[in-house]
């Protein structure tokens, strides 16, 4: 559960997201739809005739979910924020602003790397 039923994100959570390499298997999971499981190529996918039922709606939920989690608007004035002061465990420090600038990157089909380093720093593959 990454929004809430106003579709505001749970910081926490895209945190938990971005840390667990969530962004990286949203997007190959797009390209598996789209290439019938690597049996097609991405850019065929559509318009096969063999395309599975169902992958239509699955694509329209896709998208759903990569427009909430790309929304200025709603991730960085979310009400449900984690607190400024350093986050407990050792976990890196989460940037609402550093989460939307990933999130575009990966869709973009840049690749990240070092997202949740010890220093807490989000390194996008440029």
């Amino acid at each position: 559960m990454l929004f809430d039923e106003r579709k505001f994100p749970y910081h926490l959570m895209l945190q938990k997201f971005l840390c667990s390499g969530g962004h990286n298997a949203l997007f190959e999971t797009f390209n598996w739809a789209l290439s019938m499981g690597g049996k097609v190529p991405v850019g065929e996918g559509l318009e096969h005739p063999d395309l599975p039922d169902g992958t239509g709606e699955f694509l329209d939920a896709w998208l759903m979910l990569v427009e909430k989690m790309v929304n200025p608007s709603t991730v960085l004035e979310s009400p449900h924020a984690l607190p400024a002061k350093g986050p407990p465990h050792g976990h890196p420090p989460f940037s609402a602003l550093r989460f939307l600038v990933v999130t575009q990157k990966v869709g973009e089909g840049k690749g990240i790397k070092g997202v949740c380093g010890t220093e807490g720093k989000l390194g996008v593959a440029e």
